[in-house]
């Protein structure tokens, strides 16, 4: 007898754990949360970018206290100003730290020299004494670096610092009642053995100053002319709302817009409404020019040059009297619908500038000696609103002259292009991410360097495979 046995199969499924399961779903979207965050969170990093061909060859994180916020509020807070010097990067940070005397957040400058081929860091130098929360133009002579730092109880006082580029050590630093409020000036210009800066004195005054570059020993003192128009309405308008005072509202205008350069035995001072021009060597007044809707100034050992609000003028140093003109009723750029973006480049043979009309922003390269129009290139056919004194944006080598342009405003995107100085026909560009519309453009000869802010997951892919971009 053959025994059988049924087989009851069940239908019925395997009982879930909701709770369980509901957990993990949770914990892993958390965790994804988390890590989304984490690689799309903004960062600063420096790229270098090989100059003939725009390849990007490393980059270097710069590490910030204040990541995540917006382009704007980075401003003030990103160090968009950098320098190169002897094969040395020099970036800058402001480090922040929590004082428990004061029960308030502290500020630290720090300035990091790395090698300009690798990156590599080599010295780091950290002001002890808390700064404002801002970066400033950096500016190098010879193998020396120069800054202002503005103190961080805002009572307008700063030092100017002198920092020797090949060990990172404070040479020296003169005490200064005020600092420079432009943040595309270093306020310090240098010639020779000779520094010069501008100095605001205790009684209101102002003069320019003459060290030595290497000590900081004094030389010489030269006083300012008061500006020739005392009742200018550009000038009284601030004054009165903000001083109350005509003759304190005109020195606070000077130290928000001046400007320095030199060559090797003139000093040149753009002023109130009055460019100046003393002597190198003893501080001497020599000549002036008008300066009423000045916005930039360069000079070479045999010209000056002026960039206005709608011409570019260059005058014979010898006799003090205009070479040339370019601008008013000639060229593309005569009707400025907004602002120009004062832009002035000048190189061995030319001269670079850019201006925004109703058709766009235009770069123009003229002949430095007789102001002809050698080309002229759109390079953005939107007009942005520009900063009243933004940074330079233009720099070059034989070949290439390149730029970096600021999208803000419109559709385009932040990039930086390189054009033929033979005719301005666009070699290359590269697009940035969201790059400080402060920046400048710091060029090596062989390569470029510049700041862009991106999220982590692209900086680290830059990092990792630059190449690719």
């Amino acid at each position: 007898m053959v025994e059988t046995f049924e087989v009851e199969h069940s239908t019925r499924l395997p009982k879930i754990r909701w709770r369980s399961l509901l957990t993990g779903v949770v914990v892993l979207g958390a965790v994804g949360w988390v890590g989304a965050k984490i690689l799309s969170w903004p960062v600063p990093y420096v790229i270098a970018v090989d100059a003939q061909t725009g390849d990007v060859d490393w980059t270097m994180l710069q590490p910030n206290q204040q990541a995540g916020v917006s382009r704007d509020s980075w401003v003030w807070n990103l160090p968009t100003n950098a320098a190169i010097a002897d094969q040395h990067l020099l970036t800058q940070r402001t480090i922040s730290r929590y004082d428990d005397a004061s029960n308030s957040t502290v500020y630290y400058w720090q300035l990091t020299a790395s090698d300009a081929d690798s990156g590599k860091q080599q010295w780091v130098f950290q002001d002890q004494k808390s700064v404002e929360h801002s970066a400033p133009v950096l500016y190098t002579h010879d193998n020396m670096l120069y800054a202002f730092l503005r103190q961080e109880n805002y009572s307008g006082n700063s030092e100017l610092v002198a920092i020797d580029l090949n060990t990172g050590q404070l040479q020296w630093k003169i005490k200064q009642y005020w600092t420079p409020d432009i943040i595309a000036e270093p306020g310090i210009v240098a010639s020779g053995d000779r520094a010069i800066f501008l100095k605001r004195i205790e009684n209101g005054n102002a003069q320019l100053q003459a060290v030595e570059a290497q000590t900081g020993q004094p030389l010489w003192k030269a006083p300012i002319p008061p500006p020739a128009a005392q009742g200018n309405s550009s000038h009284s308008e601030t004054s009165n709302s903000e001083t109350g005072n005509s003759e304190q509202g005109n020195i606070d205008y000077l130290f928000s817009r001046y400007a320095l350069r030199a060559n090797d035995r003139t000093v040149f001072l753009l002023g109130w409404d009055t460019i100046y021009a003393y002597d190198l060597q003893t501080g001497k007044l020599q000549n002036r020019w008008d300066g009423s809707n000045t916005y930039r100034i360069e000079a070479t050992n045999q010209t000056l040059y002026v960039v206005g609000f709608d011409r570019i003028t260059a005058f014979d140093l010898a006799t003090g009297q205009a070479q040339w003109s370019y601008g008013g009723s000639k060229g593309t750029c005569q009707q400025p619908q907004i602002a120009p973006s004062f832009q002035l480049l000048v190189t061995a043979d030319q001269l670079y500038s850019t201006c925004i009309d109703f058709q766009g922003t235009w770069l123009l390269a003229l002949d430095r000696t007789s102001g002809k129009r050698q080309w002229m290139r759109r390079i953005s056919t939107s007009s942005p609103a520009e900063d009243l004194f933004p940074p330079q944006r233009l720099t070059a080598n034989r070949e290439l002259v390149f730029l970096f342009k600021s999208a803000r405003q419109g559709w385009e995107p932040d990039e930086v292009m390189a054009l033929s100085t033979q005719d301005g026909e666009l070699r290359w560009n590269l697009v940035l991410h969201d790059a400080p519309r402060l920046q400048s453009l710091i060029n090596s000869g062989d390569r470029l360097y510049l700041y862009d802010i991106a999220p982590r997951w692209r900086s680290w892919l830059m990092h990792l495979a630059p190449q690719w971009f």
